[in-house]
């Protein structure tokens, strides 16, 4: 792939199927990504300030996002550690915590430093 300047200077690769735009602007996935890591963030001092379980839908509710978004950030949260997940009904639902011991670590690692 091949780099070029096009005429309202937004710099576009040449791949297979044409000129494709590096950045499209709105919508593209650098700002899908940032929003996501925004949830993130959101998501985990939600859990921190609260301490006690949620629902993907409260959380949901309260970071003004879609259900499916919070649920993803969620179980990507558990799967890193960062979070526990518990289920209240067998196959019905599903409850998030955050992981005090992960945030005991992660304030050890800020005295350190």
């Amino acid at each position: 792939m091949t780099e070029e300047k096009s005429s309202d200077s937004l710099t576009v690769k040449k791949g297979i199927f044409g000129l494709e735009p590096v950045c499209a602007g709105k919508g593209s996935k650098w700002d899908k990504w940032k929003r996501n890591e925004q949830l993130r963030k959101a998501i985990i001092g939600i859990l921190i300030e609260t301490k006690k379980p949620m629902t993907v839908e409260q959380v949901a509710g309260i970071v003004d996002c879609a259900w499916v978004t919070a649920r993803q950030i969620l179980t990507d949260l558990a799967l890193e550690g960062k979070i526990k997940c518990f289920t209240y009904r067998e196959g019905y639902g599903k409850l998030f915590q955050i992981n005090e011991e992960w945030v005991a670590q992660k304030a050890a690692e800020r005295e350190v430093k």
